[in-house]
């Protein structure tokens, strides 16, 4: 299953090298462990994930339009958590706390709430921004 993770993160100041390693930490208990050596993980989300640039995410389906708020000095797709709306909700939710929320898997039954929850997650969380993280679980 291909989907997309919104990371929130509080920062002042927009560095894609910070952004890079907030990603990374955030997403790194997430992972899916496959090594024989270690205990499997029960909280996995994602087999491999990728903070792809905005050219590429843009070819994955994200439109300017609909993200009319988002930061031009960074590279990837950041947005302020203040102008987000129940349109730019994602599968996905990773808060600054490291909770991780989603929406019901594509088998299941469909939340149509969900948009709404996800909203009120972010509003919650007390982040500054969020960016968009590709995802495949």
């Amino acid at each position: 299953m291909k989907f997309y993770t919104l990371v929130l993160f509080n920062s002042h100041e927009i560095d894609d090298s910070a952004i890079e390693e907030i990603v990374r930490k955030r997403m790194e208990p997430f992972k899916l462990i496959q090594d024989e050596d270690l205990p499997y993980n029960e909280n996995w989300k994602w087999d491999y994930y990728c903070l792809y640039e905005k050219k590429i995410m843009y070819e994955y389906g994200f439109r300017v339009s609909e993200f009319p708020a988002q930061l031009s000095e960074s590279n990837y797709i950041v947005y302020p958590v203040e102008k987000m709306t129940s349109e730019q909700m994602t599968f996905a939710i990773l808060t600054p706390s490291g909770d991780w929320f989603n929406g019901t898997y594509p088998l299941q039954e469909l939340d149509p709430y969900w948009q709404q929850k996800a909203l009120d997650i972010v509003a919650n969380s007390h982040a500054t921004y969020g960016v968009y993280v590709y995802c495949h679980s």
